[in-house]
């Protein structure tokens, strides 16, 4: 039996309007000896169609996504997912004119160009491209998911998302933020808005999404250098901030993008991100007004309408008996101030107890029993509440639920504060942590872990991709409650169970990367700087880093952050020289890092090359002599001009 042939064009068609125009389309298109992918005849009535789809879009023999625009096509919403995932994938979308278009120019920008098959050089046109391999790159969506428990909050998603579309339905280049306190879903928003198909109709070009949080000014060079790969697919040649800003804005140059800055708390964190592109738009989630460029448009995230937080605090709960207690959850979720944070933390509180077989009314009066014996005060408009009292009012909440854990369990909980804000944490790290401080296993910890999740005392809990993720508030919380000799010794016990950063060789890719990254910050927040010093002059624990990061930006970052004294100083201005050089040939990191320090005439570099000779890979072509420009006389190394440089301005 002959193999069935790989589709390698994909016909996307709207059956009210289309699909006689489709039929006729692929008889065509057949004819030419095309192999074509049409709904019509390629689906299998055994399996979910929508999946079928899916796996024919994703597939790599697939090039082409032919798209039948008729009236019917622009309103539908599967043939729209079609074009979004096709874009995603790389697929090159020839958009045809079919019947009932008749003003080409009224069509939406995202669209693009339609062939006009009626004329015979635009249906030629059609077939060369067809012909061809797809050139189109990947269409970028980096925003996460909303959370299960999403509740839609028309107000301010729609007021936000008017200012981001025109009156077309077209992206508009302006920037764009969600102010309020911490806690009040800022965040959710704006991954709603995200993935909202009109947003990802207008911004065709790509969401891209950067995270923050209060210690971004690290993660920043990071985050430029991770965007431009992210664009262009190719590493960045830049390090410096100068030139990662310049890159980025270069690699968005004219494309429809949103860019989502995420957790913004110093203006200087955000002004790289705001460098050319100037058809980007940027959104950007605060606490603080101050950081923001005066023009930005801005919609505040405050309390919950009444309707939004009763679903919220009813989330998961038996829909009957919610229903019978909406004045209830009502009356609970105005003492929570319609904060969206307390309300998911409440829900937990009650989804606990509901699974344990307590009645929800019985539930519902524990949970205000216990809120007031806490005193938690009512955080609505009219209450003037300051940072301190809000976060009081979420560390009562979160006393409320951790009442249903035992010593041992409230102890393992208080541990997470340990880790850094914002990231995704492996939980084999927090396994070998909880082994460490509570003699849990692996199975204990995923227990636990679940447990923690379904009380919404932890933001995300992935079990598929082995990853959790802390809000910022609970963070704050536990880092709040533990005092300093305590977080120290907390970091002592991570640090011990990591253990010999050279045995990582058989871990979880996600485990090791994470360890690369932050067991620098996990030695300064443990005050063991003689261990933090020996890292940051171990050229073995430097290639190994970079082999499990990919990133020389978070090499630099360590030495920006950590780097005491002239000998690290040199080592990090020097990876800031050669970071584009180590990008493109990680092998090249040592003999650089050795070439270019052997002329600085530190006593404590012939230690440095001497450490490296022996972990360098082998063969090596290395500098008998000092040939190389030091760091200091090469301040930055600026590539990718194909033309002369008329002018430099410092």
């Amino acid at each position: 039996m002959t193999a069935e042939q790989p589709k390698r064009v994909f016909i996307s068609y709207s059956t009210k309007d289309g699909a006689e125009f489709a039929a006729g389309l692929r008889d065509d298109l057949e004819a030419h000896g095309f192999s074509i992918w049409q709904d019509i005849v390629a689906l299998r009535g055994n399996a979910d169609w929508w999946t079928q789809i899916e796996g024919a879009l994703r597939s790599k023999a697939l090039q082409h996504f032919v798209l039948v625009v008729t009236p019917g096509a622009l309103a539908s919403p599967v043939v729209r997912s079609e074009i979004r995932l096709a874009r995603q994938e790389g697929k090159a979308v020839s958009p045809v004119r079919g019947p009932g278009i008749d003003d080409m120019v009224a069509m939406p920008r995202w669209l693009g160009n339609l062939y006009d098959l009626d004329i015979p050089e635009r249906r030629t046109n059609l077939i060369r491209v067809l012909e061809s391999p797809s050139d189109a790159r990947r269409v970028p969506m980096m925003a996460p998911e909303p959370p299960e428990d999403f509740v839609d909050r028309p107000i301010e998603f729609g007021a936000l998302k008017r200012q981001l579309l025109d009156a077309k339905g077209d992206a508009v280049a302006i920037t764009a933020a969600l102010r309020g306190a911490g806690g009040y879903g800022k965040t959710t928003l704006a991954r709603a808005l995200a993935h909202d198909p009109d947003i990802q109709d207008a911004y065709f070009d790509g969401v891209l999404w950067v995270e923050l949080g209060e210690q971004g000014g690290g993660r920043v060079q990071g985050s430029l250098a991770d965007l431009f790969a992210t664009m262009t697919g190719e590493a960045c040649a830049q390090t410096t901030l100068d030139g990662l800003r310049a890159a980025l804005g270069e690699a968005l140059g004219e494309r429809r993008v949103l860019l989502v800055v995420d957790d913004v708390w110093q203006r200087h964190h955000l002004n790289p991100f705001l460098h050319g592109g100037r058809h980007t738009t940027r959104l950007v989630t605060t606490r603080f007004d101050a950081v923001l460029p005066a023009t930005a448009a801005r919609q505040a995230v405050d309390a919950m309408q009444d309707s939004e937080a009763l679903a919220l605090l009813g989330w998961g709960l038996p829909p009957d008996e919610a229903a019978g207690q909406a004045a209830a959850l009502g009356g609970s979720a105005a003492r929570l101030g319609e904060w969206a944070q307390l309300l998911k933390l409440a829900n937990g509180f009650l989804r606990q107890r509901v699974g344990k077989g307590m009645a929800l009314d019985r539930a519902v009066a524990d949970l205000d029993r216990r809120l007031g014996a806490r005193g938690l005060l009512a955080l609505d408009a009219a209450t003037d509440v300051g940072y301190e009292d809000r976060h009081a009012s979420v560390a009562k909440v979160i006393d409320t639920s951790l009442e249903l854990l035992d010593g041992d369990r409230r102890a393992r909980f208080g541990e997470l504060g340990v880790f850094p804000e914002d990231v995704d944490i492996p939980i084999g790290i927090v396994a070998r942590l909880w082994a460490e401080t509570g003699g849990l296993d692996e199975f204990d910890t995923d227990d636990l872990l679940v447990e923690l999740s379904g009380l919404s005392l932890v933001l995300s809990l992935d079990l598929d991709r082995r990853t959790l993720r802390l809000h910022d508030t609970t963070r704050d919380f536990l880092r709040h409650r533990a005092d300093p000799e305590e977080l120290v010794v907390q970091n002592e016990a991570l640090i011990h169970a990591i253990g010999d950063v050279r045995q990582l060789d058989g871990a979880p890719e996600s485990e090791a990367e994470y360890v690369y990254r932050y067991l620098p910050q996990h030695l300064a927040d443990a005050g063991d700087r003689g261990a933090l010093d020996a890292l940051l002059l171990d050229p073995g624990w430097l290639k190994a880093k970079l082999a499990a990061t990919g990133s020389p930006p978070s090499l630099v970052a360590d030495y920006v952050q950590y780097g005491r004294g002239r000998m690290q100083d040199l080592i990090g201005r020097t990876l800031s020289v050669t970071g584009g050089i180590c990008e493109r040939d990680p092998r090249q990191l040592l003999p650089q890092l050795m070439g270019r320090l052997m002329a600085s005439g530190e006593p404590s570099v012939p230690v440095f090359v001497a450490s490296a000779h022996k972990v360098i890979d082998r063969p090596s072509l290395l500098t008998a002599r000092p040939s190389l420009t030091p760091a200091g006389a090469e301040t930055a190394r600026l590539e990718g001009h194909e033309d002369e440089i008329g002018a430099l301005a410092v």
